[in-house]
Protein backbone atom coordinates (compact mmCIF):
# COMPACT_ATOMS: atom_id res chain seq x y z
CA UNK A 1 0.00 0.00 0.00
CA UNK A 2 0.97 3.45 -0.06
CA UNK A 3 3.17 5.26 2.25
CA UNK A 4 1.31 9.08 3.29
CA UNK A 5 3.26 10.93 5.23
CA UNK A 6 0.83 11.95 7.49
CA UNK A 7 1.10 8.06 8.99
CA UNK A 8 4.52 8.37 9.67
CA UNK A 9 4.83 9.36 13.21
CA UNK A 10 8.32 8.49 14.54
CA UNK A 11 11.54 7.03 13.85
CA UNK A 12 9.70 3.40 14.44
CA UNK A 13 7.62 3.80 11.27
CA UNK A 14 10.46 5.33 9.11
CA UNK A 15 12.74 1.87 10.24
CA UNK A 16 9.45 -0.33 9.41
CA UNK A 17 9.32 1.55 6.16
CA UNK A 18 12.71 1.26 5.20
CA UNK A 19 12.88 -2.80 6.19
CA UNK A 20 10.06 -3.13 3.40
CA UNK A 21 11.94 -1.15 1.23
CA UNK A 22 15.35 -3.37 2.00
CA UNK A 23 12.85 -6.29 1.42
CA UNK A 24 11.74 -4.96 -1.86
CA UNK A 25 15.41 -3.98 -3.00
CA UNK A 26 13.95 -0.69 -3.50
CA UNK A 27 16.30 2.61 -2.91
CA UNK A 28 13.72 4.65 -4.52
CA UNK A 29 11.34 4.04 -2.05
CA UNK A 30 14.16 4.22 0.39
CA UNK A 31 14.98 7.78 -0.56
CA UNK A 32 11.16 8.87 -0.46
CA UNK A 33 11.40 7.50 3.23
CA UNK A 34 14.32 9.51 3.64
CA UNK A 35 12.81 12.55 2.52
CA UNK A 36 10.10 12.01 4.84
CA UNK A 37 12.01 11.54 7.53
CA UNK A 38 13.87 14.41 6.82
CA UNK A 39 10.75 16.86 6.16
CA UNK A 40 9.39 15.90 9.53
CA UNK A 41 12.81 16.63 11.34
CA UNK A 42 13.25 13.00 13.00
CA UNK A 43 16.86 11.81 13.32
CA UNK A 44 17.68 8.53 12.29
CA UNK A 45 19.08 5.92 14.84
CA UNK A 46 21.14 3.17 14.94
CA UNK A 47 18.55 0.74 12.69
CA UNK A 48 17.55 3.25 10.24
CA UNK A 49 21.76 3.01 9.52
CA UNK A 50 22.21 -0.44 9.55
CA UNK A 51 18.90 -0.97 7.20
CA UNK A 52 20.03 1.38 4.95
CA UNK A 53 24.04 -0.08 4.50
CA UNK A 54 21.71 -3.25 4.12
CA UNK A 55 19.93 -2.14 1.62
CA UNK A 56 23.07 -0.34 -0.08
CA UNK A 57 25.18 -4.03 0.38
CA UNK A 58 22.50 -5.77 -1.50
CA UNK A 59 22.23 -3.18 -4.86
CA UNK A 60 25.84 -3.38 -4.87
CA UNK A 61 25.61 0.82 -4.15
CA UNK A 62 29.34 0.16 -1.35
CA UNK A 63 29.89 3.32 -1.27
CA UNK A 64 26.57 4.39 0.35
CA UNK A 65 26.54 1.61 2.22
CA UNK A 66 29.91 1.83 3.81
CA UNK A 67 29.00 5.37 4.27
CA UNK A 68 25.63 4.28 6.45
CA UNK A 69 27.45 1.13 8.34
CA UNK A 70 30.34 3.83 9.61
CA UNK A 71 28.22 6.38 10.47
CA UNK A 72 29.37 8.56 7.97
CA UNK A 73 26.54 9.28 6.03
CA UNK A 74 25.64 13.40 6.04
CA UNK A 75 22.24 12.34 7.64
CA UNK A 76 24.04 10.91 10.22
CA UNK A 77 27.41 11.86 10.79
CA UNK A 78 26.78 14.92 13.47
CA UNK A 79 24.55 12.58 15.63
CA UNK A 80 26.12 10.67 18.32
CA UNK A 81 25.78 6.99 17.23
CA UNK A 82 28.35 4.42 18.13
CA UNK A 83 28.83 1.36 15.48
CA UNK A 84 27.71 -1.85 16.33
CA UNK A 85 27.82 -5.47 15.51
CA UNK A 86 25.54 -5.27 12.69
CA UNK A 87 27.56 -1.84 11.55
CA UNK A 88 30.41 -3.49 11.38
CA UNK A 89 29.23 -6.61 9.41
CA UNK A 90 27.87 -4.17 6.75
CA UNK A 91 31.20 -2.44 6.87
CA UNK A 92 33.12 -5.39 5.97
CA UNK A 93 30.33 -6.29 3.11
CA UNK A 94 30.75 -2.82 1.93
CA UNK A 95 34.62 -3.15 1.88
CA UNK A 96 34.15 -6.18 0.09
CA UNK A 97 32.16 -4.83 -2.31
CA UNK A 98 34.76 -1.99 -2.95
CA UNK A 99 37.59 -4.49 -3.04
CA UNK A 100 39.46 -2.88 -0.15
CA UNK A 101 40.48 -6.36 1.69
CA UNK A 102 42.97 -4.50 4.17
CA UNK A 103 40.00 -1.95 4.87
CA UNK A 104 37.49 -5.13 5.83
CA UNK A 105 40.29 -7.00 7.76
CA UNK A 106 40.06 -3.76 9.88
CA UNK A 107 36.65 -3.34 10.77
CA UNK A 108 36.95 -7.85 11.60
CA UNK A 109 39.78 -6.59 14.02
CA UNK A 110 37.32 -3.21 15.29
CA UNK A 111 34.15 -5.31 15.36
CA UNK A 112 36.48 -8.16 17.56
CA UNK A 113 38.45 -5.99 19.43
CA UNK A 114 34.37 -4.48 21.00
CA UNK A 115 33.29 -7.77 21.35
CA UNK A 116 36.11 -8.37 23.63
CA UNK A 117 35.34 -5.11 25.61
CA UNK A 118 31.81 -6.04 26.27
CA UNK A 119 29.37 -9.41 26.27
CA UNK A 120 31.33 -11.56 23.78
CA UNK A 121 27.73 -12.58 22.94
CA UNK A 122 26.50 -9.79 21.88
CA UNK A 123 29.35 -9.63 19.49
CA UNK A 124 29.84 -13.79 18.80
CA UNK A 125 28.76 -12.86 14.29
CA UNK A 126 32.46 -11.54 14.35
CA UNK A 127 33.68 -15.25 15.15
CA UNK A 128 31.33 -16.74 12.81
CA UNK A 129 32.05 -18.07 9.16
CA UNK A 130 30.26 -16.35 7.18
CA UNK A 131 32.08 -12.71 8.15
CA UNK A 132 35.72 -14.34 8.24
CA UNK A 133 34.80 -16.16 4.96
CA UNK A 134 33.85 -12.56 3.38
CA UNK A 135 37.08 -11.10 4.53
CA UNK A 136 38.73 -13.97 3.09
CA UNK A 137 37.23 -13.59 0.13
CA UNK A 138 37.99 -10.18 -0.13
CA UNK A 139 41.87 -10.93 -0.22
CA UNK A 140 41.63 -13.91 -2.74
CA UNK A 141 40.01 -11.42 -4.98
CA UNK A 142 36.66 -13.59 -5.53
CA UNK A 143 33.07 -12.39 -5.78
CA UNK A 144 30.57 -13.45 -3.20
Amino acid sequence: SMLRSRDICNVAHINAALKRCKQFKSSEAADAVLQIMEEKTMCPNIVTCTTMAALGNIERRCEDAMAWATLQHPLVHDLKLTMNQVCFNEAIRAAAGLRQPEMALEFLRQGQAMGNARDKSSFQSFSNVKTVTTVIKTFCGCKK
